[in-house]
């Protein structure tokens, strides 16, 4: 049985990234993306030049869970991202718009710079 999760219970249980650990399985040899031991695909999408939305999804039968539509964001639907990632064995770079994801393993940072390398935001 699949438990539906609103965007905004997820986005609270994400900002806590003290108690929530998103970590590459550095011990594997594939370095895949998990969370609690789940397989996840952190997927980036350009919303506009200045926007990436990151989209973190659990693995079932091989593809990504498709997220619940409660309605809590505007616009339904998405462009394509420009990068699914499900594991990290490397540091890596993708530009989203005007902005450039900068994405390092052991711990997972997610490091949003401008195109002159200011810091936007940085996750860990």
């Amino acid at each position: 049985m699949t438990k539906n999760i609103t965007r905004r219970a997820a986005l609270k249980s994400i900002s806590a990234a003290s108690t929530i650990t998103l970590l590459p399985a550095s011990f594997a040899q594939d370095a895949a993306l998990s969370i609690t031991g789940r397989a996840v695909e952190l997927a980036l999408t350009p919303v506009s030049a200045h926007t990436i939305r990151m989209t973190i999804a659990p693995i079932e039968n091989g593809q990504p869970r498709p997220l619940f539509d409660d309605g809590s964001l505007a616009q339904a639907n998405w462009p394509q991202p420009v990068a699914r990632l499900r594991s990290l064995p490397r540091a890596q770079q993708v530009r989203c718009g005007n902005l450039i994801v900068k994405l390092t393993a052991d711990p997972l940072t997610i490091r949003v710079e401008t195109k002159d390398g200011r810091l936007v935001q940085e996750l860990h």
